[in-house]
């Protein structure tokens, strides 16, 4: 779970605050990214496979949000690639809460 923005917001979303990354700098942006590529990993190497290990839920569709999910469909077909996970597997999910 990924809240985005420039300040941080979880727009109400329940969940939001305790479980989503936040993108403030680059650093949490490097976290987020090792995250992300760690799931991938541990989803190849596991011989249980659970699809919410990569399902990507994205809170927000402003402007750092939708940059994001453009940003996914770039790096997932990379991931899949890397660990041989068949990309149709991934889910990426993107909350809105304006009405």
């Amino acid at each position: 779970v990924v809240g985005l923005g420039f300040e941080s917001e979880t727009f109400g979303i329940d969940g939001m605050k305790d479980h989503a990354f936040q993108i403030e700098n680059i650093l949490t942006s490097r976290k987020l990214s090792r995250h992300i590529e760690d799931k991938f990993a541990n989803y190849a190497s596991s011989k249980e496979k659970d699809d919410k290990d990569i399902a990507i839920l994205v809170g927000g569709a402003g402007f750092t949000g939708i940059e994001f999910l453009g940003e996914l469909t770039e790096r997932i077909p990379e991931l899949c690639n890397k660990y041989g996970v068949e990309q149709s597997r991934v889910h990426i999910t993107c909350v809105e809460a304006a009405p």
